[in-house]
């Protein structure tokens, strides 16, 4: 029993301090652990040898298990390993990776999509001309990872 649960308690027995010591409060209920179900315990064994005991595995999108809510997908660039994905999300279970489902885009990119990516790409720093590759080249493939950057461009890129 809580402290507002015991005082409610109290207050409908018109207590007084003298006779306090003569209320018993209820014993706290015990609060069982999420069981872990034949499921769950399958998705860990799967997950936590990832390629055969091989934490090494490295790959761009991630697949990260919690105990108590829906798992969540990361993606990386450049590719993380599972040892990496664990360690930046120590309260994670489990990690697999997984390939998503890409969505194709149905025109080509445009010239100014290309610059404005590009741009935004300079604003953030990123110098390294492997990843701006291959952030373009998701782009040319990916109608999704094309949203996401021509739409960071134009929050952060004045005029963009």
């Amino acid at each position: 029993m809580g402290l507002d649960a015991l005082l409610v308690r109290l207050k409908g027995r018109a207590v007084t301090p003298a006779t306090l010591d003569d209320v018993t409060p209820e014993p706290a209920p015990v609060q069982a652990c999420t069981p872990v179900t034949a499921v769950t315990s399958q998705i860990i064994n799967d997950v936590v040898n990832v390629g055969a005991g091989d934490t090494a595995t490295a790959s761009r999108c991630w697949l990260i298990h919690y105990p108590e809510r829906d798992p969540v997908e990361l993606t990386c660039c450049p590719e993380a390993t599972h040892a990496d994905i664990l360690a930046w999300h120590p309260d994670a279970v489990a990690a697999e990776p997984f390939e998503p489902i890409r969505r194709q885009p149905t025109d080509a990119m445009t010239a100014d999509e290309d610059q404005a990516i590009r741009a935004w790409l300079a604003h953030i720093g990123e110098a390294d001309q492997e990843i701006i590759d291959d952030v373009l080249g998701q782009c040319q493939q990916d109608a999704d990872a094309r949203d996401y950057f021509t739409g960071r461009a134009a929050a952060e890129l004045p005029g963009a």
